[in-house]
């Protein structure tokens, strides 16, 4: 696990650590509204709540073809915010990736 300050929140599925000017980190198995639909700003402020400033703890899981780093996110109480947005209704399981981790695919 790594440690690691948020430092921005740029949606509901997409944050940058502090110190991580250019790298920005993608929740892994999470698939939050894209700015501008339905749902986006109330998956984006749900994820400011959980984390915004705060000191989290990351496993990386993969780098998206965008140069992100797809990581699962943990809050310091062991809450994992990924799992947090997608039972919260936020935001929905990313099948795709996730292959049912979360228990939310169909």
């Amino acid at each position: 696990m790594i440690v690691g300050q948020v430092a921005y929140v740029f949606d509901g599925d997409t944050l940058r650590l502090v110190g991580k000017t250019r790298l920005r980190t993608r929740l892994w198995g999470v698939d939050a509204p894209e700015k501008g639909e339905a749902g986006s700003d109330r998956a984006r402020d749900a994820l400011i709540t959980l984390a915004g400033g705060r000191k989290i703890t990351y496993i990386p899981i993969d780098t998206d073809r965008y140069g992100r780093t797809v990581a699962r996110v943990f809050l310091r109480d062991g809450r994992e915010i990924n799992r947090l947005l997608i039972d919260s209704g936020v935001a929905k399981e990313y099948c795709r990736y996730s292959k049912g981790f979360y228990g939310r695919c169909k």
